[in-house]
């Protein structure tokens, strides 16, 4: 325990001995975007592209950043909870939990190390120890400990830490927020997280080149949104507002190996930033452009275009039918924000180049209702309407029948559409040149 404990102070002491002699040396990591060796995946379209997304901002220094103040809240008696910042680029903050209820951190084995902020007193727990970590006062509290700015669970060597019974692999931070909760923080390289997300997006047991593709747009889609919760202490969410993450108790050989085999791979658009790598399970035949599909999406990605997939047809789900009674169908609408009467008819208003519905219009009373079809869908329920390629809208024995092809929003890549041409033969840069044409494979910066 002491020697591990001298780990981590060392390179402190070290940096800190150094910073008086050769600060005026210290210079910044380039920020530039290093193209890889090969050749660019698809043709460039000089068409009008949205506004970009900047890349991360390169870290000055490895060592540790000093703490920053921020306040959360105009009320006087608020706790200003300082934010400290990771040590290197390639790491990165995961939101795991916003809780009130008392949160279990334990170890796969050995001694549970803590402390309240880099470079203050290593705590420990005996081996074995599961602690019970508690708000009160908005200060966590461990025992009789009190961290007013939360606490740092470090694992020791191969050991892994576990929240709830659930594995990570990163640095733990428990600290309170400013609505009176916890927020539980893993600090982990942008590797060992796409360890846990990419099993969580696409099945583990479809083909090696298809994974390889769905790793590369996970990271890219790291990078280009990295820092949305910065304010809160991380880079992104474990749930569906970000990308779905499981830890390690998520990951799974094939998809691991997918991560290592494009170890820093990100898409970039011709103008050099990451793409918005938008995908769904599948097109249905022809995917769509976003513009169709979200309101705040009105200029035209060059990227994003629509595409013919005859891989698709491989989805053994391609087809779909569901059936909603009259009244039950006017409730989903009503809680929607329509406020409609009885339902007399519903018909294909507008359709997309690709021929999805656009507008759908619902007859209720003397009023029609022109909806937006991917809030149709939503409104009624995106497991029951899997797509808004609609092939036929009836009514017969007092229920609407819906027909349609597809699942999900047919933006960007095609799960299935993917799977079936990695089974045929496409490597992983020829199947990401298909669903994102004008785009290049670079790394991260």
């Amino acid at each position: 325990m002491i020697f591990s404990i001298l780990r981590r102070i060392a390179p402190i002491m070290f940096v800190l001995f150094l910073s008086g002699c050769v600060a005026s040396k210290r210079h910044a990591e380039s920020g530039s975007l290093q193209t890889l060796d090969t050749k660019v995946i698809a043709e460039t379209r000089p068409a009008a592209v949205p506004p970009p997304l900047t890349p991360p901002p390169p870290v000055t220094s490895p060592v540790a950043i000093p703490e920053v103040s921020v306040s959360t809240a105009s009320s006087p008696d608020t706790v200003v909870e300082p934010i400290e910042q990771p040590e290197e680029k390639t790491i990165i903050r995961i939101g795991l939990l916003q809780t009130k209820t008392p949160v279990n951190v334990s170890a796969t084995f050995g001694t549970l190390v803590y402390q309240a902020t880099v470079g203050s007193k290593m705590l420990s727990a005996k081996e074995g120890s599961k602690l019970r970590i508690k708000l009160s006062s908005r200060k966590i509290i461990i025992g009789k400990h009190q961290f007013p700015h939360g606490v740092w669970f470090f694992p020791e060597d191969d050991q892994v830490l576990k929240v709830n019974g659930r594995r990570y692999r990163g640095k733990i931070w428990i600290r309170p927020n400013h609505k009176g909760k916890m927020d539980v923080i893993e600090e982990l390289p942008i590797e060992e997280y796409l360890y846990g997300v990419v099993p969580r997006e696409a099945s583990a047991s479809w083909p090696a080149e298809m994974l390889k593709a769905q790793a590369i747009i996970s990271r890219t889609y790291l990078i280009a949104n990295r820092g949305r919760y910065s304010s809160r202490g991380f880079d992104l969410s474990s749930d569906v507002s970000s990308q779905v993450y499981g830890g390690l108790e998520s990951e799974k050989p094939e998809t691991t190996s997918a991560v290592d085999k494009t170890r820093g791979q990100i898409l970039l658009d011709e103008d050099n930033h990451p793409v918005e790598t938008f995908f769904h399970a599948a097109c249905g035949g022809r995917t769509e452009e976003p513009r169709y599909v979200w309101s705040r999406s009105s200029a035209v990605c060059p990227y994003l275009q629509s595409v013919e997939d005859s891989y698709c047809a491989i989805n053994p789900h391609q087809h779909w039918v569901f059936t909603l009674t009259r009244e039950s169908l006017r409730l989903k609408l009503r809680r929607a924000g329509y406020k409609m009467g009885t339902i007399q008819k519903i018909r294909i208003d507008h359709y997309t180049p690709s021929g999805r519905a656009l507008i759908i219009d619902v007859s209720a009373g003397d009023h029609v209702f022109h909806i937006p079809a991917n809030k149709f869908r939503l409104s009624v329920g995106a497991d029951l309407m899997r797509s808004t390629w609609l092939t036929g809208i009836s009514y017969a024995k007092k229920r609407f029948r819906f027909e349609g092809q597809g699942w999900g929003h047919g933006v960007g890549l095609c799960q299935w559409g993917a799977k079936g041409r990695a089974e045929a033969g496409q490597l992983y840069p020829e199947i990401l040149s298909a669903y994102y044409p004008g785009t290049h494979l670079s790394h991260i910066p």
